[in-house]
């Protein structure tokens, strides 16, 4: 049975980074690099291929969840990391919609999925930013990113002592899958946390 946390099951409180202040400015501010405009209106990640780069914390993390039951390999493009909990691992290369981010520090394992309802609803409400009184839409990509940012750290706030909290509160233990919904509800994330959001509006 899945332990997937997601905001129907929590009602009340019961390469890649770290979750440091530092972290979160300097990933925010850098986040295009994973990226790659596929059009004057979308981003899309850079595909699978062997020239794929992984940083060395990236690796780490996947070399420490390679020992998990949950985890199963794949050369898939979906999953070229694997699957963990049925659900393909999140890295530069692949997708972020439907994903699973794990971390070289053993906390949560955050899932990225629109089914859970906040993720979409606020990719609308940031879209409808974008339009302007005469009915325009922005479309440089660099004012795209620097709205996308604004409004991440708009939307989740950097709280990390309150995710601490919320962990403890709600039971929330090593790589317990939980939807990036519950913390967007609960206004409060870690550098982890802003970086996903930010990542999918972009690839949206």
């Amino acid at each position: 049975m899945s332990s997937e946390v997601n905001l129907r099951a929590v009602t009340s409180p019961a390469n890649y980074l770290d979750s440091s202040v530092s972290t979160a400015r300097a990933a925010l501010g850098k986040i295009s690099e994973f990226w790659r405009p596929a059009s004057r209106h979308r981003f899309q990640p850079k595909l699978a291929s062997s020239r794929c780069k992984r940083s060395n914390r990236f690796k780490s993390a996947t070399a420490r969840i390679k020992e998990s039951p949950f985890y199963a390999s794949t050369r898939s493009s979906e999953a070229p990391h694997g699957y963990f909990e049925g659900r393909h691992i999140i890295g530069s290369c692949n997708k972020i919609q439907g994903g699973v981010y794990i971390g070289v520090i053993p906390h949560e394992a955050v899932v990225i999925d629109e089914k859970h309802g906040t993720l979409a609803d606020i990719y609308h409400s940031f879209v409808m930013k974008f339009v302007a009184p005469g009915g325009a839409r922005e479309t440089l990509e660099e004012k795209i990113f620097f709205r996308i940012v604004q409004f991440t750290k708009y939307k989740l706030p950097l709280n990390e002592e309150k995710v601490r909290q919320l962990a403890f509160k709600s039971r929330i233990g090593p790589d317990r899958k939980t939807a990036l919904d519950f913390y967007i509800k609960e206004q409060a994330g870690a550098a982890r946390h802003q970086v996903l959001l930010a990542g999918y509006l972009l690839q949206r």
